[in-house]
């Protein structure tokens, strides 16, 4: 299962990402560690959602 976040970055962008390991994946990015959002310290997780491999194809092949 993975999992679609939205993150609020302090610019006031925002940053949609997908990840496996949510927890992990969102301290990353608050440690700086992920170079798309570390210039835009402090993000805040304002959005989740559980998403199965099924549904994660079907994006993948839109994208």
């Amino acid at each position: 299962m993975y999992d679609m976040y939205v993150l609020g970055m302090s610019n006031g962008q925002f940053y949609a990402g997908f990840a496996s390991d949510l927890k992990k994946r969102v301290a990353e990015h608050k440690h700086g560690k992920v170079s798309t959002t570390k210039k835009y310290l402090p993000v805040s997780l304002i959005f989740m959602n559980a998403i199965f491999p099924s549904e994660m194809q079907n994006i993948e092949n839109i994208c």
